[in-house]
């Protein structure tokens, strides 16, 4: 997790969507009040096995708490995958690729 700041923004959120004190949300997630405090502030990130337990108090989700880390994942991933396929191609068809990709930035950077 790069982003600590988006995390704590996101269990406070959280917390309060719930009607958590901090002290209750705290004390139901097995962790101390500074600990808690030190999450939401984003100074610390929970291990694997609070951060779970974090998931179900809070009844979130871990991909909302961990945010756009996994859609920058996921585009990475995209791009491995798109760039696997190309290489299968034969160099007519990359150029074809390549020329449509040039041409869709310029339009872009027209806009």
């Amino acid at each position: 997790m790069h982003d600590k700041k988006s995390f704590g923004l996101r269990i406070k959120a959280a917390r309060e969507y719930r009607k958590f004190t901090l002290d209750s949300a705290a004390e139901l997630c097995d962790v101390s009040l500074s600990t808690w405090k030190q999450y939401e502030r984003g100074e610390r990130l929970p291990s694997l096995p609070k951060f779970i337990n974090l998931c179900r108090v809070l009844q979130v989700k871990p991909e909302y708490l961990l945010g756009p880390e996994l859609d920058e994942q996921k585009v990475f991933d995209e791009i491995e995958c798109l760039k696997t396929k190309i290489d299968q191609l034969p160099p007519d068809d990359i150029a074809v690729i390549n020329a449509a990709v040039s041409k869709r930035l310029d339009l872009r950077n027209d806009n």
